[in-house]
């Protein structure tokens, strides 16, 4: 059997580029980069896709890349958006999207 994965909706802060952001937020398609998650005391790094929503930059989907225990990921969480280790952005999880 294998495991559907979970998409979250979230809202993204993009940062400026004066304050280490990108200086082209993605307007559409599919944007990868990689997060950071205080685990049992331990920072992992895990990666993340993000279907970005053409309408609003500032909203998409998100999901993990590769499998993980995403019990401890609640609604209202934040994450750190990393580009190698570059903060360009920090997103909120808004919800569990409703599987199609």
């Amino acid at each position: 059997m294998v495991k559907q994965k979970q998409v979250f909706e979230v809202l993204i802060d993009w940062y400026t580029p004066e304050s280490g952001g990108r200086q082209h937020i993605p307007q559409n398609g599919v944007y990868y980069c990689t997060t950071e998650i205080l685990h049992k005391h331990k920072i992992n790094t895990w990666s993340i896709a993000l279907k970005m929503n053409a309408m609003s930059p500032n909203e998409a989907e998100m999901w993990f890349l590769f499998d993980h225990d995403e019990r401890h990921i609640h609604i209202g969480q934040l994450f750190n958006l990393l580009e190698g280790p570059r903060c360009v952005g920090e997103i909120m999880i808004q919800r569990l999207k409703d599987s199609d």
